[in-house]
């Protein structure tokens, strides 16, 4: 049996709901129950349109290295997209938490919803990119022009297969990036704007 102890004047109750002795009513939501009550639903859509404009000012900062050629297109859209999300997690945190306790739920909701629209972006990119490749193929495929090369690209399937594991592994590694840091951003960010708050 799990037990409360009232906060009030000490009394020990068992499976209850209320203290016998001074009639105080114990919290026993979980804290599930709990998150929407440190959730605020307007200050999270403001917290994407932050998100949003510094999506736009990370690509016009981290382009500037892409265009000199100090990083490659791969490394700019993950800079982006974490400087975005790092800068969009403080203004979250300093202006929907109250106290500490508000920290991690408001992490859970917006890494969900960061996730929730990273995945989706990808797997419609994933379905236009798969059905334009396989019209494309079929086009090709069917074209009399290609008949006669066929000898020449059996020769160069090697390289090509060669390439094209280059870049599944160097996708690979950035997804392992984008599950690693976009966490490790969206919380630093989130707590960042939680001491800003609370020490200015």
């Amino acid at each position: 049996m799990s037990k409360n102890i009232c906060p009030r004047c000490g009394a020990v109750t068992e499976d209850g709901y209320f203290c016998y002795q001074c009639g105080f009513k114990f919290d026993n939501k979980s804290f599930f129950n709990k998150m929407d009550e440190k959730i605020s639903i307007s200050t999270l859509i403001f917290s994407f349109i932050v998100l949003g404009i510094f999506l736009f000012v990370g690509s016009l900062f981290w382009g500037l290295f892409t265009a000199n050629g100090t990083i490659g297109f791969s490394t700019n859209v993950l800079l982006t997209v974490i400087f975005a999300v790092f800068f969009a997690g403080i203004f979250l945190g300093y202006f929907n938490c109250m106290d500490d306790s508000y920290i991690v739920p408001n992490f859970i909701v917006y890494l969900g919803v960061i996730a929730a629209g990273i995945l989706c972006a990808t797997g419609s990119l994933f379905a236009v990119t798969t059905a334009f490749a396989s019209a494309m193929s079929s086009v090709f495929s069917s074209s009399p022009l290609t008949s006669g090369y066929a000898d020449v690209g059996s020769v160069s399937g090697a390289s090509d297969t060669n390439i094209f594991s280059s870049l599944l592994s160097n996708f690979l590694l950035d997804i392992v990036i984008i599950i690693l840091l976009i966490p490790a951003a969206s919380y630093l960010g989130i707590y960042l704007g939680y001491i800003i708050k609370n020490n200015l």
